[in-house]
Order: C-alpha cells, then sequence, then structure tokens
C-alpha cells in the first residue's frame, strides 16, 4: 500500500473501533428494555453460539471465494453483502418492544456523580484491567508462539482453526450451566484454570501441547467473557450501566493494550514461561476479588 493507503487504512480502522465500542456498550444495556434478565446468561451464551457458528461458515465461503475470484473482487462482494446485513440488523432492532420496566435508581447510584465514585466500578478497577492483561496473553498465542518458535506457518493456521471452534463449544457450553453455576464460582473455576494451563502450555517446548493447552485455556477464556457481562448485570444500576460497561471496556482494552506492548520483549528476554506466570498471576488475582465481590453481594 501506498502512504495515503496506509492512512486510510488506519483511519477506517479507527472508525470501526470507535463503532465497536459505541455497539458494545449499547448491548449491553437494551436487554434490560426488552427481556427478562434472568434469562440474560442463557440468552447470552446462544447468540454467542450461534454469532460464531456463523463467523465459521461465512470465514470458510469468504476463503473459497477468495481462491475462486480473487482477493478485492470477494473483499467487495463481502462488503455489499455486510451492508445487507447491517439493514437487516436495524431492522430487527428497531422492532423489539419494551417491555422491561427499568429499576428504580438505588441509594448508591444516587450519591454517585460521576463513574469514579461509583463503588461497583472502583472497587474492580484493578481486577478488569488484570482480566484484560490476562486476556491479551491469550488473544497473542500466535504471536507468542512465533517470537518462542514454537509455531511456524502451518500450525499457526491451526492455532486460528482452534480459537474458532472452541469459540462456538465455550458459548454452547455457557448457555447450558448459565443460571445454574453462580457467576463468582464459575470466574474463580475458569481463572484458576487458566492460571494453570498458560504455563503449562510452554513447559515441555512442544508443539502439540501448546495447541492443546491454548485451546483449552480458550474455552476458559470464553466462560469468563460471558459470565463477567452477566454478572455485572446482577449489581450494576441500570442508569449507570452504559457508563460502567464503557469504563469496564475500557481498563479490559488497557489490559490487552499492554499485554501487546510487552509480551514478545518479556518473551524474547525472559523466556516464555515467566510471560506465562505473570499472566497466570493477573488471572488469579482478577478472579479471586470478583469472586469475593460477588459472595459479600450474595449473587
Amino acid at each position: 500500500l501506498s502512504g495515503s493507503g496506509v492512512a486510510l487504512l488506519y483511519a477506517t480502522g479507527a472508525v470501526y473501533c470507535v463503532a465497536i465500542g459505541a455497539y458494545s456498550i449499547l448491548s449491553y444495556k437494551l436487554p434490560y428494555a426488552v427481556m427478562d434478565m434472568r434469562d440474560y446468561g442463557r440468552l447470552s451464551g446462544l447468540s454467542s453460539a450461534l454469532g460464531g457458528a456463523a463467523s465459521l461458515l461465512l470465514s470458510l465461503l469468504l476463503t473459497i471465494l477468495t481462491g475462486a475470484i480473487g482477493y478485492f473482487t470477494a473483499m467487495r462482494g463481502a462488503y455489499v453483502a455486510t451492508l445487507g446485513f447491517a439493514a437487516l440488523a436495524f431492522f430487527a432492532t428497531m422492532g423489539m418492544r419494551e417491555h422491561a420496566v427499568p429499576p428504580p435508581p438505588t441509594d448508591t447510584e444516587k450519591k454517585a456523580e460521576s463513574l469514579l465514585s461509583y463503588r461497583p466500578f472502583t472497587l474492580l478497577i484493578l481486577p478488569n484491567l488484570l482480566r484484560g492483561f490476562g486476556s491479551g496473553i491469550v488473544a497473542m498465542a500466535v504471536t507468542i508462539g512465533y517470537a518462542c518458535e514454537l509455531l511456524d506457518a502451518e500450525t499457526a493456521s491451526i492455532a486460528v482453526v482452534i480459537t474458532g471452534g472452541v469459540s462456538l463449544l465455550g458459548s454452547l457450553v455457557y448457555a447450558a450451566i448459565a443460571g445454574r453455576i453462580a457467576s463468582g464460582k464459575l470466574l474463580l473455576l475458569s481463572g484458576g484454570a487458566v492460571a494453570l494451563l498458560l504455563p503449562a502450555s510452554v513447559l515441555f517446548e512442544s508443539t502439540a501441547l501448546y495447541l492443546t493447552l491454548y485451546g483449552v485455556a480458550y474455552f476458559f477464556i470464553m466462560q469468563i467473557d460471558h459470565a463477567v457481562p452477566v454478572a455485572v448485570t446482577k449489581f450494576v444500576d441500570y442508569n449507570m450501566i452504559s457508563r460502567y460497561t464503557g469504563g469496564r471496556m475500557l481498563l479490559h482494552t488497557l489490559g490487552t493494550s499492554l499485554a501487546g506492548l510487552v509480551a514478545v520483549g518479556i518473551c524474547r528476554a525472559l523466556g516464555a514461561l515467566p510471560l506465562m506466570l505473570i499472566a497466570a498471576a493477573a488471572q488469579v488475582a482478577f478472579a479471586l476479588v470478583y469472586y469475593f465481590y460477588l459472595k459479600k453481594l450474595k449473587l
């Protein structure tokens, strides 16, 4: 790409990220108005599973089309189709009927002048940041595998397939167990599992073991990614949920960005094991704080 092409790519990427951020925040508030929140966990898992299945099928279709008609022709068709899907989603959303009555503000919400004076947010600033760091390390599995010479081009493609398949499986499992296991216990179990699996994945410098344990760790990360938003809806007030979600996602993104900034450097300077031990400690700290906070609230 030319200089102007690179600038355009970054500009459109920035707009896309802002739009995705706004969409994510609004998508956490919408369920309050259109559904019984007791079903939120189960429906969240099912919708993610459907989205994962659709993503896998469309990715496969795009791969086939790219080989058959060329990359740019296939992508132009993909963008046109995306506009159609966006229009369909818009009309489907507008067709939803608001039937749930927002709960009245609590004393905590009335006293909160800003997000930083809202105790459910301030008490969880550090664990949300640590969760982002640990999740960022898992998300960088391919990059870390390259840096540690555990993966090459062929095995890296296997990791991508594992990610897609485990995302679908993890969402289906969460939909099945939502409401049956308390969010705090699930977060503690999943965080502990990730903390054990990350160091173990690089302990024997085996590509097969690395990919296998990465897949299992990603499964538990999926449980965490579903359980945290569901838990949040149980202790965050309706009129604070948008600001709270924005702040929580900002902390999570800062954590993943920090992981991206230091991961390869730590891996090359100290090795993969110290990096994974740091990520494991972050996951344990996040899971423990959330567990005791939810236990204190009897959730």
